[in-house]
């Protein structure tokens, strides 16, 4: 029945080898990977055993059955090699149970033929014991299952080759060489068979090498301890982890934790080592809840520690899944009693700042409002003055008023709005506006200020530019205010140049660069000038802040403010914002000028400081306006049930009444009184100028909102368009007033008094006086409408400015 040849000595010495290793491996099946080199050893084994009996089988029928065990183990070992394959380079998540199914589809076509062969002989038939040599082999035809056997295996073979080729180029050190072990031993037979490398025509050569495919899968096990180093670490880890871990199975039974988790459930050192349940579920209430819900899910929730109520805990769920199957849960506690510590504190400080900054608002807006109101009365006064003054000292004395309190409001104005940007709390009021129209109002706002320092200031807006753009105009004033203030500052001779543009693949975008050729910037300064409260050169008045002001309203406006200088060179600053073109009929008359003729209407101001009621009648006498004052909303709401009003001024900031309620009180009265009555318009001046404070007197319902000091134009314009009368169709500068009877005495008076000023300063060879009291005539001239008088008096600047005495009396005369 069998014979013996040293040929046989070959696979029996593999069949060994693989036995041995196969033995050894087996007593760590449980670690990772064990399973698949295991399959593939045991494989390999019973291969090269049968093998080496079916060679020593002298009779054809035992030669076949050997044969067709020697098949099946050949079908099988191609999967378990690709399932390796997978596993050792990185892409076991590619491993799901429908690949494996495909994979075995034909390797279980093969072992289902080969043993029902001799109803179909699809996979061998001719089949004869045939002497090579020393040895009887068995000599067949094969089918077409056959055949596609081997292909199939041999493409699965060249698969996994592939695969650990790829985790070799990949991966480096351990993972490396370990790979490349593995790589070896799959090499090793796939090459003996696909160049049919054999001592012995008729040899299967194959078995007697697997020796050497076991010897690298056993050396990559644990030469590199695929197997042992893995599993250990991580038991040591696990088991010294900081935070209590748990390992519940299917049906959520403990099945082990680590010492961190001992130790909190205070279960001690037990032989199972693990903690009970029970422990967890008195300290943690909410815990059978978390492990009662199917299908499980991965989830975190913080939960309160019911032992010591200090601490808080976060508690993490995620299930333990192996090839689609539900193996239990792993539970980790995290102690995050000093986080939400930090979280409290965190929080109590935040609510300390906001807290903070709202004392701060407060205190600023309870300034700015208290500044404001005496600021107004100043202002108004101020502008009257200027208008009765006769005596040029007079009128030095009253410029020199009129300019600190300039001065003194644009400081609370920066102050106010730096608190505002810093507490986030500006926003801005986007509308359509004029571009042309505001560069104008800047070059005049500017304009004698330069040339009273002989500085050429020039406005250059391109070609091309919309007429009419949608932005904040007042905030775009005041940055470009700002920039040219600190320019005229810091230069004293040369130019100052404001250009505005489109830039270059920037639709609806604007550019507007101030250049100067003043002092310049040294380059250790530059970073410094947008800090606020910094001035490179301090001057008297200047806080510091303009900078710092413009750069913020830029950011919120969409761009940045940049410089470019050098010392010595002068400066450019430049900035970019969006500012969309609009239809030009969309503008507000906001900035119209006033008619020529005022109508008459009867107006009643409410506010309890008797000073600003005393400024409005200043500012309207001479008009047709007829003002009733009242110090007391109460006494405002009495007089308005018996007289009828065609507008209403009123303060917000009052005792008793404030102005908000008040507004509100006459709205309620009037919706009383039936939809047939007109609307009182109603508008709003304070000296609260926050946004907030804005808003809510809109919506207690007055009409307009103006921020003290308010001018008597602004006054006049905005109680003009509130109360629906037409601007005259003839633009008139916004600097001009109504003429009445009683003013017209003073104006003559004040025209003769230049007059005789500018005889006396040519008789001296006094220019600059000259000049200055033929700018003053002209200004009465456009102020007053008297054509004649504004050409006299430009003439006269004009000829002082080039030193022509005699031509400026030659207009005197």
């Amino acid at each position: 029945m069998f014979y013996y040849s040293h040929y046989l000595i070959l696979p029996f010495f593999s069949t060994l080898i693989s036995f041995a290793l196969c033995w050894y491996i087996f007593r760590h099946r449980r670690e990772t990977l064990a399973q698949p080199v295991l399959s593939i050893i045991m494989i390999l084994t019973l291969w090269a055993f049968v093998f080496t009996l079916q060679t020593a089988a002298t009779e054809l029928w035992l030669k076949l059955q050997l044969f067709k065990i020697g098949t099946t183990c050949a079908a099988l070992l191609g999967p378990f090699t690709l399932s390796l394959a997978l596993e050792a380079s990185g892409f076991g998540h590619w491993k799901t149970k429908r690949l494996l199914q495909l994979v075995l589809l034909v390797p279980a076509l093969t072992i289902i033929a080969i043993w029902t062969n001799e109803l179909h002989n699809l996979t061998c038939y001719s089949t004869a014991v045939i002497r090579s040599g020393p040895l009887l082999v068995m000599g067949f035809k094969s089918g077409p299952l056959y055949n596609l056997h081997i292909i199939y295996t041999m493409l699965l073979y060249a698969l996994a080759q592939a695969l650990m080729l790829a985790g070799l180029i990949r991966e480096a050190g351990i993972d490396r060489r370990r790979l490349a072990l593995l790589l070896a031993g799959t090499l090793v037979p796939f090459t003996v068979h696909l160049f049919r490398i054999t001592p012995l025509k008729g040899f299967n050569f194959v078995p007697s090498v697997f020796w050497l495919s076991t010897l690298c899968y056993f050396l990559a096990i644990f030469r590199y301890r695929l197997l042992t180093i893995v599993p250990i670490a991580r038991s040591v880890l696990f088991e010294n982890l900081g935070h209590p871990v748990l390992i519940l199975d299917a049906r959520s039974r403990l099945i082990d934790s680590n010492r961190s988790a001992r130790k909190l459930f205070d279960s001690g050192e037990t032989s199972e080592e693990t903690a009970t349940l029970d422990a967890v579920k008195q300290r943690f209430p909410e815990f059978n809840a978390f492990i009662s819900n199917f299908p499980p899910t991965a989830f975190k929730q913080q939960i309160q520690d019911s032992v010591d109520q200090r601490r808080g805990w976060m508690v993490s769920i995620v299930p333990l899944e192996h090839h689609g199957k539900y193996l239990g849960r792993i539970i980790e506690f995290h102690d995050i009693s000093d986080l939400k510590q930090a979280e409290m504190a965190t929080r109590a400080a935040m609510t300390a700042a906001e807290e903070a900054s709202s004392a701060k608002s407060r205190f600023l807006a309870m300034v700015s409002h208290e500044m404001r109101t005496p600021l107004h009365a100043m202002s108004g006064a101020a502008e009257l003055l200027e208008e009765l003054a006769q005596m040029q000292e007079q009128r030095r004395s009253i410029d020199l008023f009129r300019k600190s309190c300039a001065t003194l409001q644009h400081l609370v104005e920066d102050l106010l709005d730096l608190s505002t940007i810093e507490a986030e709390r500006l926003k801005l009021t986007p509308a359509p506006f004029g571009l042309v129209e505001m560069m104008n109002h800047i070059h005049d706002l500017f304009a004698p200020r330069f040339a009273q320092k002989l500085i050429e200031f020039t406005i250059y807006v391109a070609e091309g530019l919309p007429p009419a753009v949608n932005g904040d105009r007042r905030r775009v004033v005041q940055v470009l205010t700002n920039l040219i203030e600190n320019a005229l500052k810091f230069t004293s001779s040369g130019a100052v140049t404001v250009t505005v543009e489109q830039p270059a693949n920037g639709e609806g975008m604007i550019r507007f660069m101030v250049t100067d050729s003043g002092a310049g910037i040294r380059a250790d300064r530059r970073s410094e000038i947008f800090s606020p409260f910094v001035s490179l050169i301090p001057q008297p008045g200047s806080a510091g802040l303009g900078l710092t002001i413009a750069s913020r309203l830029v950011e919120l406006m969409g761009g940045e403010l940049t410089v470019s200088s050098a010392s010595g060179k002068g400066s450019i600053f430049c900035f970019t914002i969006e500012l969309a073109p609009v239809d030009v009929s969309s503008l507000d008359d906001k900035y119209a000028c006033l008619p020529q003729t005022l109508p008459s209407l009867r107006i009643l101001a409410v506010d309890d400081i008797p000073d600003n009621l005393k400024l409005l009648s200043f500012y309207f006498a001479g008009t047709p306006f007829c003002l009733t004052p009242c110090l007391q909303a109460a006494d405002a709401l009495e007089l308005l049930e018996a007289v009828t009003f065609d507008c209403m001024l009123t303060d917000i900031c009052m005792p008793n009444i404030d102005g908000d309620t008040l507004i509100k009180t006459i709205r309620e009265q009037e919706n009383r009184r039936g939809p047939g009555l007109a609307r009182m318009p109603i508008i709003a001046i304070s000296a609260a100028a926050f946004a907030d404070d804005i808003q809510n007197a809109l919506d207690a319902g007055c009409d307009e909102y103006l921020s003290r000091p308010v001018g008597r134009r602004e006054l006049i314009r905005s109680i003009l368009r509130q109360t629906h009368h037409e601007y005259a169709e003839i633009p008139w500068d916004e600097t001009t007033v109504p003429i009445t009877g009683g003013m017209m005495d003073k104006v003559h008076q004040r025209i003769a008094s230049f007059r005789e000023e500018v005889a006396n300063a040519c008789k001296r060879d006094d220019m600059e006086c000259a000049i200055r009291s033929g700018h003053s005539i002209k200004g009465l001239g456009m102020t007053f409408n008297l054509p004649e008088v504004e050409q006299l008096g430009a003439g006269i600047e004009k000829a002082a400015r080039a030193g022509d005495s005699e031509g400026v009396m030659e207009l005197l005369k």
